[in-house]
């Protein structure tokens, strides 16, 4: 039995508790539930950290950007590109409001453009009935291009909105083994592919850590396969000269 399931039992079992009191008292069983924690915190660090090297992050520091604003980066290479992974956590007045994105560097100017969207987000009604309900996160999401795209995969078109400059190009790119069925994997999508970089927005941060505070590796991995699927096709359709 872990640490967890000590502290479950213990707050949350009347009986156990009533035979620790009698036992040990009540000390005793603060100072079990207070070392438990401290257990469970140290043992969560470690298992991050584990994880975070066995991503290959390299820390590029924090950036204070006012008071109770802070802001971590982080840079890993992936396939021969460099992942960049930002975080941002603003705390006021006891709450917090945090958000994650990553993004990679396309190497020359390209002409592709692509959003892919979850379609409730897409809607800004939707956006603020999130955000009200959440009340710490803001989505604040715009469309960088008119033109919708359909893939022809239902899948896929049921559940994103998407938007670009190249309805083909697109397809190309979305249908692909190693991109469609990973957007559909993923628990939040929010793709943009446009001017220098391919960005991946996680707002919500549903896509950062497991229950137990750890990242959740597969799923970093995923995203930066899809960064860097993007930032090469767009890299295959660079921009044209308009001289």
């Amino acid at each position: 039995m872990g640490p967890e399931e000590i502290i479950n039992l213990i707050t949350q079992n009347p009986i156990v508790l009533g035979g620790l009191a009698l036992t040990v008292g009540m000390g005793g069983i603060i100072a079990l539930i207070v070392f438990a924690r401290l257990f469970i915190r140290l043992s969560r660090r470690e298992s991050k950290n584990a994880a975070w090297q066995q991503l290959g992050y390299r820390s590029q520091g924090a950036t204070r950007y006012g008071r109770g604003s802070v802001g971590t980066h982080y840079v890993r290479t992936y396939s021969g590109h460099e992942i960049h992974y930002r975080m941002h956590v603003k705390s006021s007045f006891g709450k917090s409001q945090s958000s994650a994105y990553w993004t990679c560097e396309i190497p020359v100017p390209s002409s592709f453009g692509l959003q892919v969207i979850e379609a409730g987000i897409a809607d800004s009604s939707l956006a603020a009935k999130a955000s009200r309900a959440l009340d710490r996160h803001t989505y604040d999401w715009k469309a960088h291009f008119d033109t919708p795209i359909e893939t022809g995969d239902a899948a896929l078109d049921n559940r994103f909105t998407i938007l670009g400059t190249d309805a083909g190009a697109a397809q190309q790119f979305l249908l692909g083994v190693d991109i469609g069925p990973v957007l559909l994997a993923l628990p939040h999508v929010d793709l943009t592919v446009a001017n220098s970089e391919a960005r991946f927005d996680d707002t919500f941060l549903a896509n950062v850590w497991g229950k137990d505070g750890t990242p959740l590796v597969e799923i970093h991995d995923q995203i930066a396969q899809i960064l860097t699927k993007a930032v090469e096709m767009a890299a295959s359709t660079p921009a044209q000269n308009s001289d």
